[in-house]
């Protein structure tokens, strides 16, 4: 066989393909348009769609029909509609999922978050060496499908990035988490307030975990209506677990300004290296000095500490139960300086917001700058 022979029959072949995954990415829009009418969410009465010409298919004509039928049934007899509608979700959802899975199968469709969360409760109970997962009421049910919406948008993200069709820096594969090396975190929804909510004004109860300590302005703000609570993330940092709460909160902001702040007025901050921020008035009209913020050094204070485990951790033998000891206390003393680093940065945009009508930061790219002052050997950089 020739070279144009192999080229023609590998052309025909993908001819063939493509006619084959356009026929079923049809069929799947069809069912999904079907499964979005029946449902009608938002809306209460059902609405039958566009009516299925004569160059519509078989599927879409019959699946009119059904709805047709089930517009008829909600008008004439309500409670047997309920119950039809239920048993056609019955139905349908199982055969939808099984074709979107032959059509990712065929590479023709990538599915969803919520796809792939319908894919695993299909294989949950399944064995180990079958695909399931025996371990799964081990973990909160809402830490998967937040993973899945994670790793839906991570992809999504390096797609149209490899795409040219998003601006920004352009972002590479989605990698999974590597044990030992990877943030420990996961994230829980909060659908109808039922996942996440307040034992009392000390403890914070997630549905799956536990009860964790948690802050009493918060539980003020939730008994008076004024917050509500959209998702958690629970995050590993150090010797600690930290619960991030994203909440709605309606909060009050006053439109007039402090006396302090009507002094100041406007204050410029640049950024530098060796000091943290230079400001251009201070902020105590006592100390002309306090126009020059220092920049908090915890590392050096810890500097001791942390050449003593580094030396305890590099003595003991790789995979020993000494060995992870002395890591976690040398991850501990890692933790404790970001933490005091972390304060000192919210101390000073604390002083800075309340000393200050109108905030203007500038920032030097250092890097950036010094990059090119290296040169070479023919143009020596300056």
């Amino acid at each position: 066989m020739g070279k144009s022979e192999r080229r023609a029959l590998y052309a025909e072949a993908k001819q063939r393909v493509k006619a084959e995954n356009s026929a079923w990415c049809a069929d799947l829009a069809v069912w999904d348009e079907h499964r979005r009418l029946v449902v009608h969410k938002g809306k209460p009465l059902l609405d039958p769609g566009p009516v299925a010409g004569e160059d519509a298919s078989d599927l879409a004509r019959r699946l009119y029909a059904r709805r047709r039928f089930l517009v008829a049934l909600q008008v004439s007899d309500p409670v047997e509609y309920a119950a039809e509608k239920k048993a056609e979700l019955a139905r349908m959802r199982p055969r939808v999922l099984a074709l979107k899975e032959e059509v990712a199968a065929r590479g023709a469709y990538r599915p969803g978050a919520y796809d792939i969360q319908a894919m695993r409760m299909t294989r949950r109970d399944l064995p180990g060496e079958e695909g399931g997962c025996p371990w799964w009421p081990e973990v909160a049910r809402g830490a998967f499908l937040c993973g899945f919406d994670r790793a839906d948008k991570a992809w999504k993200n390096w797609m149209t990035s490899a795409a040219d069709t998003c601006k920004g820096v352009r972002m590479g594969m989605p990698r999974f988490k590597k044990k030992g090396k990877a943030t420990d975190s996961f994230t829980l929804a909060n659908p109808a307030r039922s996942v996440i909510h307040l034992d009392s004004t000390r403890r914070l109860r997630l549905a799956g975990v536990g009860s964790f300590q948690s802050a009493k302005p918060l539980w003020r703000l939730l008994a008076k209506g004024k917050a509500e609570i959209t998702s958690v993330t629970v995050k590993r940092g150090g010797h600690r677990w930290y619960a991030s709460l994203v909440c709605t909160v309606q909060q009050y902001i006053p439109d007039r300004l402090t006396s302090r702040q009507r002094t100041a007025g406007l204050i410029a901050a640049d950024l530098g290296s060796q000091p943290l921020a230079v400001l251009s008035a201070p902020l105590d009209p006592a100390d002309p000095h306090s126009n020059t913020i220092a920049a908090a050094k915890p590392y050096h204070t810890a500097e001791r500490q942390l050449l003593r485990a580094q030396r305890a951790l590099s003595r003991t033998q790789r995979g020993s139960k000494n060995r992870r000891k002395a890591a976690r206390k040398l991850g501990k003393l890692h933790h404790q300086i970001a933490q005091r680093r972390q304060s000192h940065l919210h101390t000073v945009s604390k002083s800075l917001v309340t000393h200050a009508a109108v905030i203007a930061i500038g920032h030097l790219d250092l890097p950036r700058l010094t990059a090119s002052a290296r040169g070479t050997l023919e143009m020596p950089g300056k």
